[in-house]
């Protein structure tokens, strides 16, 4: 037989194919009528075909399957191999799918959504205490019955993919845009679907999806960026609607709900709570990260340095500041400090990267990666840096957040490299320590001289030299050792 699709008019079992409704990846999916009862029926043929060895494996997932019945969950009438191609026999929707019902880009009402979303749950929680996991969540695998309401459809994905694909394989399936990160790793949990009813949740409430881009870019959003705020999209959702999609959408799994119905419940919940004082603080909301070691000391003598840098990295012209100076003149204590008071303003982050341990340019962009929690995700990959950096851009392309790059002299080799951050993360703010300048395009240099001394021409008393930076941050470090000194 075709394994084209065009298949109008041929017959698979007892029926016979009279319409192609849908094209897949894996399968395409006919309007079939039973040659005998008259009866219609959706018949899905896979593209691949079963070798031998796999056709046990196909029988006893689609038993497994054809056994999961639920009012929400399509049911599987038959299924069977002609000419060594597989397909299933499922019960006919009228009414299509709830992507075909709300075309992309429309918003809906919480109080059509959540109909679907109890229906959904549903269906899904029945078949996590089945021990299935749908893995392909989205609103093309959401049906309408006859009477409108909610069937789940393409239960048992891993059946559908040709047999070249291994299990692990298997694992990852599903539509990227609507993938839990864990999918990527091959980890498929019940925790999944629930992440990609809420991605579906989401786009519903807002009219897209949280993550846009190429399928690669959508998939690194998924593992390292947060979601954008729903209410920052739409302004009349409630901070609690918005706090039940977002803890749907942690990326750790076991973050989440703990089942799928207490996901709905509580989204069911949160739309009745109309005032402010009944909500959690939002996320966005909490106090900005940072990873500024902490300082055991005050700096002494750069107030007007402090505020002229704090004052510059604030203009909206901007984004590359280099603090410059010879070596133990204090540019690392004078960026920390800076660092520490721009926090309420890079509420995604203050971090700093000390550069004083590598020589080797190559390190720089996986450094600043460790620095922001993500070099675990892909150090065993092995992957050229320009992977690496492909990941880095993609986390912080939408990101408010400054970087402190401290003792960059020792790796002016990977200037290109920031130049490159720069330009694809418009965000970005970056202060350099350097004994030298980066000389990049639109640098800001800001020269650090040592701090001020007596010019030695007339004794002083010890309180007159104290007045002294110098003096004074000698005499902190040096009752710091002695404390009588």
């Amino acid at each position: 037989m075709s394994d084209n699709g065009e298949r109008d008019g041929q017959q698979l079992g007892n029926y016979r194919l009279t319409q192609l409704l849908g094209r897949g990846n894996f399968a395409d999916v006919y309007r079939g009528q039973h040659v005998h009862l008259n009866t219609q029926a959706a018949i899905k043929v896979l593209h691949g075909q079963l070798t031998e060895n796999d056709l046990a494996n196909f029988i006893h997932e689609a038993r497994v399957i054809a056994h999961l019945r639920h009012p929400h969950i399509v049911q599987i009438l038959d299924f069977g191999v002609e000419d060594s191609t597989p397909f299933l026999v499922m019960e006919y929707a009228p009414n299509g799918t709830l992507r075909q019902r709300h075309q992309q880009g429309t918003r809906l009402a919480l109080e059509t959504i959540l109909p679907y979303m109890r229906q959904i749950a549903d269906a899904l929680q029945f078949a996590h205490d089945q021990k299935l996991i749908h893995r392909d969540i989205k609103p093309e695998n959401i049906l309408l019955s006859r009477n409108n309401e909610v069937l789940l459809s393409d239960f048992g994905i891993a059946i559908m993919y040709p047999t070249t694909r291994s299990r692990p394989q298997q694992n990852t399936a599903g539509t990227v845009p609507y993938m839990a990160p864990e999918q990527f790793q091959a980890h498929a949990l019940p925790a999944s679907d629930q992440y990609a009813l809420a991605i579906v949740t989401y786009e519903w409430l807002c009219g897209e999806r949280p993550f846009n881009g190429t399928l690669l870019e959508i998939a690194i959003k998924h593992s390292l960026v947060p979601p954008p705020s729903l209410r920052e999209r739409v302004s009349s959702i409630s901070p609690s609607v918005e706090q039940v999609i977002l803890k749907a959408l942690v990326k750790d799994p076991h973050q989440r709900f703990e089942h799928i119905r207490d996901f709905a419940q509580a989204l069911e919940e949160a739309s009745m709570v109309e005032s402010p004082e009944h909500t959690l603080p939002l996320k966005t909301a909490a106090a900005s990260f940072s990873t500024l070691p902490a300082q055991l000391t005050s700096l002494i003598g750069r107030e007007r340095e402090v505020t002229a840098v704090r004052d510059l990295l604030q203009r909206p012209d901007v984004r590359l500041v280099t603090l410059i100076g010879t070596g133990g003149i204090g540019k690392t204590r004078l960026s920390l400090e800076v660092g520490a008071e721009l926090l309420p303003a890079f509420r995604e982050g203050v971090y700093f990267v000390p550069l004083a341990s590598i020589n080797d340019e190559t390190l720089v962009i996986p450094a600043i990666a460790h620095t922001l929690g993500l070099q675990h995700r892909y150090a065993e990959r092995q992957q050229p840096l320009a992977e690496h950096m492909d990941y880095l851009k993609t986390f912080l392309r939408e990101k408010q957040c400054l970087l402190l790059l401290d003792n960059f002299e020792q790796v002016v080799d990977a200037t290109p490299d920031i130049a490159e951050l720069l330009a694809a993360c418009p965000r970005l703010i970056i202060l350099v320590t350097s004994r030298a300048a980066l000389h990049i395009s639109g640098e800001h240099e800001f020269p650090l001289l040592p701090l001020a001394l007596p010019d030695g021409t007339s004794p002083l008393a010890i309180h007159e030299l104290t007045q002294y930076a110098a003096i004074a941050l000698f005499l902190q470090r040096a009752m710091a050792i002695k404390p009588d000194f």
